[in-house]
């Protein structure tokens, strides 16, 4: 009966600092992740148009922030950036024939 004891408590400190591990780096995470509203910024700055919609979206396992905007010459255009600034992704745009 003592050994089923000091079982149940290894594993109620493994799973209590288990719980404490995903919790830090979700937080850290999240820290990391370039707001939506700075990717707008940044996008109506860059293109002086207007943002049509913006959203955070997952794409290929990772968080993108996703904005549609209206050039000054009429043109609508989708901008992605890494939600975490991740350079290497940048931003892309292309025009939408619809």
């Amino acid at each position: 009966m003592m050994m089923t004891r000091g079982m149940l408590l290894v594993l109620l400190g493994l799973l209590l600092a288990a719980s404490a591990a995903a919790r830090d780096k979700r937080d850290t995470q999240t820290e990391q992740s370039r707001p939506l509203r700075e990717s707008v910024r940044a996008v109506e700055r860059d293109t002086g148009g207007e943002v049509l919609r913006a959203e955070r979206v997952a794409q290929d396992g990772r968080d993108v922030n996703r904005i549609k905007v209206i050039t000054p010459e009429g043109r609508v255009r989708v901008y992605r950036e890494d939600a975490r600034g991740d350079k290497k992704a940048g931003r892309k745009g292309k025009d939408k024939d619809d």
